[in-house]
């Protein structure tokens, strides 16, 4: 400790936010044999591989219990301890610029989801706030795209389509924060986010036998022969070549084909009043769409909120259902220091 203090105040600054950026993760040791259990359950169900080869570089034990058809949460009693309690604790200065740092570092958290086979969600979180709050500046989802099903099974308008997954993933983050991973609590705590992006992104190798689709096609494999079979003025307006699809090879979905139909299913829901566009509007400041961490497209929070008082406006609107949903909406934006479009003076919001 003598050593720590004796450095630099920007030097221990930059240790103690190295501190506060890690954290240790505990599972209830009672819980060890229910663990091995639901460990070689879940390895089975995945054409037996280990369920560690699906979550690289995640944070604790890959438990998950299926409590939807296709987003499986973990199920262990967990707990996160912060490693800035050591520094804290440990004299009054320390605790006063640890303290500090805290209140500095912006709140922020990454949540890595696995589509396994293209039918599966497994989220985890990678990192965890630096302090508890309900309003966080950034929130990072990284979509990982695996290998395809062997048995040709795909979760994008199927059974168990995978956006329906990833709405409730979101849905159960703003809900119950990154605090609650396996929490079941009915109440919400009203998580606000101002920065949300979703990042799609592939392995950066493949097995053998597997490669990346051609550019062009959509997430539904189903569709991929009737695309392929259009004709080549068809491809040379998309700007690319005709795809070719061989014999004998297992295609893995390319995360831009991801990007545009989580784009284009998000674009359907924005323009609805549901409880899930409610609460991306009031919520989430800004919502990005990534490809292997470019910028890919943006859902526009504010411009839909835009075009929706324009539609009020033409039609006259000025009382109810729809109307109130905008001032309240526009009042909780403001509230909480999220960007709000230019209505305010023509709806007396």
């Amino acid at each position: 400790m003598a050593r720590l203090m004796a450095l630099p105040r920007e030097i221990r600054d930059a240790i103690t936010d190295l501190v506060i950026r890690t954290t240790t993760r505990v599972v209830q040791q009672h819980d060890s044999d229910a663990a091995k259990s639901r460990i070689l359950s879940r390895s089975t169900a995945v054409n037996g591989k280990d369920v560690e080869q699906h979550r690289p570089g995640t944070i604790g034990y890959a438990l998950y219990n299926a409590i939807h058809d296709n987003v499986l949460y973990p199920s262990e009693e967990t707990a996160y301890r912060p490693n800035a309690l050591g520094l804290l604790l440990a004299n009054r200065q320390l605790h006063e610029e640890t303290n500090e740092r805290l209140m500095k570092l912006p709140v922020e958290c990454t949540l890595q989801v696995d589509l396994v086979h293209e039918t599966k969600l497994w989220p985890t979180f990678t990192s965890i706030p630096v302090r508890t709050v309900l309003d966080m500046d950034k929130v990072d989802i990284d979509l990982c795209l695996g290998l395809p099903s062997p048995n040709g099974e795909s979760g994008f308008g199927g059974k168990a389509p995978i956006w329906t997954g990833i709405v409730e993933i979101i849905m159960r983050f703003l809900k119950v924060g990154p605090t609650h991973p396996s929490s079941e609590r009915s109440q919400d705590d009203g998580t606000c986010v101002k920065n949300l992006t979703l990042n799609c992104a592939v392995p950066l190798s493949f097995p053998k036998g597997f490669e990346l689709a051609p550019k062009g096609l959509p997430v539904y494999r189903e569709m991929w022969s009737r695309f392929i079979q259009s004709g080549d003025q068809y491809w040379a307006l998309q700007g690319l070549p005709k795809p070719v699809i061989e014999s004998g090879k297992m295609y893995i979905m390319r995360p831009e084909a991801l990007a545009d139909y989580i784009h284009t299913s998000l674009r359907s829901l924005l323009f609805g009043v549901g409880q899930f566009s409610t609460m991306l509007f009031q919520r989430i400041g800004e919502l990005h769409i990534r490809v292997y961490g470019e910028q890919h497209t943006d859902a526009n929070l504010k411009g839909c909120l835009s075009i929706k008082a324009q539609l009020l406006r033409d039609d006259g609107l000025r009382e109810g259902q729809q109307y109130e949903w905008l001032k309240e909406t526009v009042r909780l934006r403001r509230e909480r220091g999220l960007p709000i479009p230019d209505i305010g003076a023509q709806f007396e919001l």
